[in-house]
């Protein structure tokens, strides 16, 4: 919590992994002003750029009240990795919600019904669900098919009552996050995602979904990985059967 005046704040971290992506940032950083969302911070984790970009992201800091902040990170290259690297940066500043966030595919505008639902909603986790109105905006349907048909083998094969738990866009309670100890996720891409939902939702933490659009500019997953993905929903399926509410650590919330 912070605090601001003589009002108790939630102190709201946005993490996001970025390569090479100084215009993109630029923009997503005039569209967070915009949301005036009090207590919003932004942690950018640069993922080794070569053109600049983290430079120019110290250079930001100054313009947004120095509520921007950068780690560069230097070790093994990925999103999830640089995903991990912001989560522990954002709960060692004192974090009590953090935001996911893609540069140039996610829309700030969605941020406050999120976290809405959030407080309101009495949830641990709020995903931005690219399909949770039953459509996939923005995708051409080529990848809108392959990724509809490894999104249905999630919820089905873990047999969580989540539309879209690939998606990368989602706001944490900080003691949820927690408590998914995500250091000890193992895969990557959006099985990463897949992984970190599951674990929350096998631990008993309530999550719940916003339908968001999504642009995609590209994508980098073939027909191979995505049969990979798909096959990881069997190996959580057997690595977390064990997996319940009394294995949470005690942050002073019950499970459900």
């Amino acid at each position: 919590m912070i605090l601001q005046g003589h009002v108790l704040m939630q102190k709201i971290v946005v993490i996001t992994p970025t390569h090479n992506a100084q215009n993109a940032l630029s923009h997503l950083a005039v569209q967070l002003a915009s949301q005036d969302i009090p207590g919003l911070e932004w942690l950018i984790v640069d993922d080794h750029s070569t053109d600049g970009t983290a430079d120019y992201i110290e250079s930001l800091s100054g313009q947004y009240d120095h509520k921007i902040h950068l780690v560069r990170h230097t070790g093994p290259r990925g999103q999830a990795a640089a995903f991990c690297v912001g989560f522990q940066q954002a709960i060692d500043r004192g974090a009590d919600i953090i935001v996911q966030m893609n540069v140039g595919a996610h829309q700030p505008q969605y941020l406050a019904q999120m976290l809405d639902l959030l407080n309101r909603g009495h949830f641990d986790m709020v995903i931005g669900a690219r399909y949770a109105d039953s459509t996939a905006k923005g995708q051409p349907w080529p990848r809108k098919a392959l990724s509809s048909l490894v999104r249905a083998s999630a919820p089905v094969i873990l047999n969580m009552p989540i539309n879209d738990p690939a998606s990368s866009f989602r706001v944490w309670r900080v003691t949820a996050l927690q408590d998914v100890d995500f250091n000890r996720v193992q895969t990557k891409g959006e099985a990463f995602m897949v992984e970190l939902a599951y674990r929350a939702h096998r631990l008993g933490y309530r999550i719940g979904e916003v339908p968001v659009y999504v642009t995609h500019h590209h994508d980098n997953q073939t027909n191979n990985a995505l049969a990979q993905e798909a096959a990881s929903h069997l190996w959580m399926r057997l690595r977390y059967r064990g997996l319940t509410p009394s294995r949470r650590k005690s942050w002073g919330i019950k499970p459900i």
